[in-house]
């Protein structure tokens, strides 16, 4: 049976990481203190430390929560049924759907809660840059096979490198992520969506 006391740390673990995802997607990694962290969470500066030695290691797990959303979705798509071609295309979908709906709820599109967090990164945070570039590795091996299932089911033409045109891809969804968080437009968004997806030449099928 599980002692009530675990269940007590895991669920301050849970709101600080909770609070912590919220906060460094809205604001970034350098904007946001221990301080704001605990005060969002609702916990003291103690509970903090007792879980997350410093801020930097918070972020690597910042990173593996927030890539188990978008892995989640990923993995669905490879093992749904019909075109891959289709499948990918319903990914972008997704990101622009994503978009549309943080700006008309917050009038403020984040972007993607990886790629904010990217940007931010260097050597003093080799922890967490050594998290992201498995991610990303992870994220495009997953769009290559998208792209490889494609060429077999016929969505996909032959001609197309799925190692360089995966890598192109996952490389405009973090473009999109940044222009959206900088020009605030759900329609270009939408557009360098489907330009993404044009990078993936149609099959005979």
């Amino acid at each position: 049976m599980t002692d009530t006391a675990d269940l007590a740390e895991t669920g301050t673990r849970d709101r600080i990481l909770s609070a912590a995802r919220n906060l460094l997607h809205r604001e970034g990694y350098s904007a946001v203190g221990v301080a704001e962290i605990c005060r969002e969470a609702g916990v003291v500066k103690g509970s903090f430390y007792h879980f997350f030695p410093s801020k930097a290691d918070l972020l690597s797990e910042v990173l593996r929560r927030n890539w188990r959303g978008a892995n989640g979705a990923l993995e669905t798509l490879l093992e749904s049924p019909g075109p891959a071609r289709d499948r990918i295309a319903r990914f972008f979908q997704i990101v622009v759907a994503n978009a549309r709906r943080m700006h008309r709820e917050d009038g403020v599109i984040y972007g993607c809660n990886i790629g904010v967090l990217a940007s931010e990164l260097g050597p003093s945070l080799s922890e967490a840059e050594e998290e992201l570039r498995g991610i990303f590795n992870q994220w495009r091996r997953h769009f290559a096979a998208l792209i490889r299932a494609g060429q077999k089911d016929g969505s996909v033409s032959e001609s197309c490198d799925p190692d360089a045109t995966a890598a192109a891809l996952l490389a405009s969804i973090q473009g999109m992520s940044v222009l959206g968080r900088t020009l605030n437009d759900p329609d270009m968004i939408e557009a360098v969506a489907n330009s993404a997806l044009a990078q993936v030449p149609a099959g005979n099928h």
